[in-house]
């Protein structure tokens, strides 16, 4: 809320990339979510021989949405100096 404020005041453009996510999360379900975060079973990856529960860290796919996120949130605040920078069709 407090950043939402800042950024009205500073009238700088905001993407709310806490909301986003929430949303995203929400619509994988608990369960759906451990494909996102670093949630593996014994012996799965060599670096996790006994696996992981971490839901702060983001596996590919996670990664992925995250920046597809962000990219949306970029367009939507009509940020014209990224928005070059982005290829069509992302």
């Amino acid at each position: 809320m407090a950043m939402k404020e800042l950024a009205e005041t500073e009238q700088i453009p905001l993407i709310d990339l806490a909301e986003k996510s929430r949303k995203l999360f929400e619509a994988y379900g608990v369960e759906g979510t451990k494909d996102l975060f670093m949630w593996s079973y014994p012996g799965e990856y060599i670096l996790h021989p006994v696996g992981v529960q971490d839901n702060t860290h983001f596996q590919i796919l996670g990664a992925r949405l995250l920046t597809d996120l962000i990219v949306e949130g970029i367009r939507e605040a009509g940020l014209i100096d990224l928005i070059i920078h982005l290829r069509q069709g992302e």
